[in-house]
């Protein structure tokens, strides 16, 4: 710095003088900063210096401030359209669907995006139109009066082929040869969507009508269409259909598994439920006379996998129970995901039943029968919530209060997802956070909402993966066993596609405002039994009181908002087992997950993953996503999608001892004994 006096004048030479010499001094340093961290820095370092360069772009331009707020005002208003056109096209209201299509038309910087936004609209159109004719009708008055900077794709050739081939239309065949040859890129480019077009719509033009060859179906599904061909396949072994033979009477006690390699650890899952149908098709599967005592001495719901692999003689026919498990560990993969709330919503009813019928006092103390009650009575509030919104939707027009403008914003989000999982998700989401949310008993309450808008959001993508996925498959259900692999890989690729170019996210104040609403509801009917004395009686009395409250609490002078749990609630919750409570996103798979191929895309089948777990952190968010885009952590994913296709199975020996512990809480070896009532010691000042 220079030496100036302290006078009027030389002070204000300093501010016309120090701006100008930090900039030059900028200009000269930049350019030996940047060739020395960008050419100088290992390719395996990950200091900071590797940071730096992941940030920099090739098309890096200053950062101007004259436009930078009118930038981000703009991406904020295109991606709350983009998400909320996905609502309203999901929820059913078209035409203010097409009002938000006009807005985003009016967006020039987001032009690239717009046909994919409008193909979306004219699939939800199509299986709303009456006839394939009524959906080109519509196409050509969009495109030529409305959008006429804008042309059709191969993605909006394949809505109109598949409306085609699924509707009563007699010139079928012209149709199709006629949209088949309008197309920009080649037939594989059309044939491709596999979101869009079904295995159905496959067949019928490569076996029926014969315009597309093998080669231009899609690989995925290629398999299914010349497998289907032969309708006689089915699994053999040892040329007879469904017969496994067994061990002698006499043979060799089991070796320790370990030694059986990675397969028979994977088939030791025992306990695990099965569907009526499923059981069905391993009996028929295990029609060996000498494996139906394995099978009928199981428990009602559950088959011991591994008890019936011992018993295999052969590798081939390991091989292939193997690959009959894995169709089965699919499907159980699938309810597990998708019905997981529904399941803890039947065990809450039918623990409130069975405690019913043995009196009051179980009623008293059992968690799920509370959780129970507390479904009861969220449920019509969550109802009439729902039917407001729908009808202010239906109207069309804005309310003049403000709770109706409010209302007219996140109503199409919150049609989307059934009232019945909103409240066991508000119910579970809040249980999970107790112990996690920052805050003694309790957490923090923009965690809880945005953390409830979240899972809600989570629910409805898998909900509409899973909807995609019968659409496509639902006629191929039923078939060999063969046949079914064929069908998972196809299924397997299909989520892999919807997943990863799922790139819409609800916008923060929508998932904010969604879960404020739904924990409101919960914290006004949720309620715990206390015990106290009376002071005058001294008689014990009991009473309810709210499980959850809202409160403040200032950190570092910084006012939050607490939700505070009730320490009934609390003590409940560390005394009890709480296997019913636990979501799907956070339970062990059956299958080998998806592979990990970006920080976002990999794990769970029908739900989105992150890398990481971060809490209040959105820089370790931006870090992950800026390293994952340079390739700089690809032995992670590498790494990760070795472990994840190892097997995995429960130590049954141990896990029996670690329950009988917890559930006795009596102490054992090191481990101390439960403490449900502390005996301080005198106070110093006590005589």
């Amino acid at each position: 710095m220079l030496r100036i006096s302290r006078t009027n004048l030389g002070c204000r030479a300093a501010a016309r003088l120090q701006p100008w010499m930090m900039q030059q001094s900028v200009l000269r340093l930049t350019p030996f900063r940047l060739a020395s961290s960008v050419e100088s820095i290992p390719a395996t370092d990950l200091g900071f210096a590797k940071s730096s360069r992941a940030s920099i772009q090739p098309n890096f331009t200053p950062f101007d401030s004259n436009t930078a707020g009118v930038e981000a005002q703009e991406r904020t208003t295109y991606f709350n359209l983009w998400s909320l056109l996905e609502a309203c096209l999901n929820a059913g209201y078209m035409d203010r669907a097409f009002s938000i299509l006009q807005s985003l038309y009016e967006s020039k910087v987001h032009a690239k995006f717009f046909i994919r936004d409008y193909n979306e609209y004219l699939l939800k159109y199509s299986s709303k139109a009456d006839s394939i004719d009524a959906l080109q009708e519509k196409l050509f008055n969009d495109l030529n009066n409305v959008f006429k900077d804008f042309s059709y794709d191969d993605r909006t050739i394949s809505i109109l082929l598949h409306k085609s081939l699924n509707t009563v239309d007699t010139n079928v065949y012209n149709n199709c040869q006629k949209f088949l040859a309008m197309n920009l890129n080649g037939n594989r480019s059309i044939l491709k969507n596999l979101d869009i077009l079904t295995v159905s719509d496959y067949a019928t033009l490569y076996r029926d009508l014969k315009l597309i060859n093998l080669t231009d179906i899609p690989e995925a599904v290629r398999s299914i269409i010349k497998d289907s061909e032969d309708p006689s396949s089915s699994l053999t072994i040892n040329g007879k259909k469904g017969v496994i033979k067994t061990l002698p009477k006499d043979a060799v006690e089991l070796k320790p598994v370990d030694t059986f390699g990675l397969k028979a650890v994977r088939i030791s899952l025992q306990g695990l439920s099965i569907s009526p149908e499923q059981r069905e098709r391993i009996d028929e599967y295990l029609s060996d006379p000498e494996l139906q005592s394995v099978i009928n001495n199981t428990k009602e719901k559950s088959i011991n996998f591994f008890e019936i692999y011992r018993n295999l003689k052969t590798n081939e026919e390991k091989d292939a129970f193997n690959e009959f498990l894995d169709v089965i560990n699919v499907e159980r993969q699938r309810e597990l995901e998708s019905r997981s709330f529904d399941a803890s919503k039947e065990r809450w009813k039918y623990e409130f039943d069975q405690a019913a019928s043995q009196g009051g006092l179980k009623l008293k103390k059992n968690l799920n029968v509370r959780l129970w009650e507390w479904y009861q009575q969220m449920l019509p509030v969550v109802k009439q919530e729902v039917a407001l919104c729908q009808d202010l939707l239906e109207k069309e027009q804005k309310g003049p209060s403000k709770q109706n403008s409010d209302r007219l914003k996140y109503g199409p989000y919150l049609l989307l997802v059934e009232p019945e999982k909103m409240c066991v998700i508000t119910i579970l989401e809040l249980l999970k956070l107790q112990s996690s949310g920052g805050v003694t008993e309790g957490m923090r309450t923009a965690r809880a909402v945005l953390s409830v808008g979240r899972s809600i959001e989570m629910e409805f993508r898998s909900e509409k993966l899973l909807r995609s996925e019968n659409k496509m498959f639902k006629e191929v259900n039923k078939r060999s066993h063969e046949f079914k692999m064929f069908v998972q890989n196809a299924k397997t690729a299909l989520r892999n596609m919807q997943v990863e170019e799922n790139m819409i996210q609800w916008p923060s104040d929508v998932k904010a405002k969604i879960g404020s609403i739904l924990i409101s509801m919960l914290i006004h009917v949720s309620k715990v039994t206390v015990e106290g004395v009376d002071p005058i009686t001294k008689e014990k009395v009991a009473g309810e009181a709210p499980a959850f409250c809202h409160t403040f609490q200032y950190r570092s002078g910084t006012k939050i908002g607490i939700l505070k749990v009730h320490r009934t609630l609390v003590n409940q919750l560390s005394a009890e087992r709480m296997t019913t409570n636990v979501q799907p996103q956070h339970l062990p798979m059956l299958v080998r997950p998806r592979p990990w191929t970006n920080w976002n895309s990999g794990g769970y089948n029908y739900s989105q993953s992150t890398l990481i777990r971060s809490r209040d952190s959105p820089e370790q968010i931006a870090y992950i996503k800026a390293v994952s885009e340079q390739g700089t952590i690809d032995n992670v994913y590498e790494g990760l999608n070795v472990l994840g296709n190892t097997p995995w199975t429960i130590n049954e020996k141990l896990f029996n001892i670690i329950s009988e512990v917890w559930n006795t809480g009596d102490g054992f070896l090191d481990i101390p004994p439960v403490l449900e009532n502390f005996e301080f010691p005198p106070s110093a000042t006590q005589k």
